[in-house]
């Protein structure tokens, strides 16, 4: 996040903005360089967003990722993004993977082949009550990452969707 990081995100959102003659909006990441990046990543969202009256997709996996890979609790990341501006929901799972600089390390991604964690499900209901604008809530997963023959794998992913959907109709 830089002054000029933002002046070009903003320039950028504005052509998207011009072209589409929609609302338009941006992820959060999974991805972080470090502590700061995942600190400042809602602010630095909310910088680029403001100019075009933008929305937030706000993936909840994403957000795993780095309170994992940065040890920062999920809510207290959820927090530092402009809330009111959640339009839309994400929820899926991912995998972990060896720490590129070993040492038995592990690092969470963001790769939409695995069960959602019961974390996210735990603060599903709080996220949906701060983020009072959502419009959609999408359960993610990749092709081809279920094995159809394996029923405990079938089960696990009917079991998510019908967690998501159950929380989703509780908080409405």
């Amino acid at each position: 996040r830089s002054d000029a990081a933002v002046a070009v995100g903003r320039e950028r959102m504005g052509e998207l903005a011009a072209v589409a003659k929609l609302p338009v909006g941006l992820e959060n990441l999974a991805f972080a360089f470090g502590l700061n990046d995942v600190e400042e990543q809602g602010a630095f969202l909310d910088e680029l967003l403001e100019p075009v009256a933008g929305f937030l997709l706000l993936d909840l996996h994403n957000l795993y990722c780095q309170s994992c890979n940065f040890q920062v609790k999920l809510l207290d990341l959820v927090g530092r993004y402009p809330l009111d501006r959640v339009r839309e929901l994400h929820v899926s799972g991912g995998s972990w993977s060896e720490h590129p600089a070993g040492g038995g390390n592990q690092v969470r991604r963001d790769t939409h082949d695995g069960p959602v964690p019961d974390e996210i499900f735990a603060v599903l209901p709080e996220i949906l009550r701060m983020c009072g604008k959502v419009e959609t809530v999408i359960f993610e997963r990749m092709d081809g990452t279920i094995d159809v023959d394996n029923s405990d794998d079938i089960n696990t992913f009917r079991n998510d969707f019908m967690r998501l959907r159950k929380i989703v109709k509780e908080c409405d």
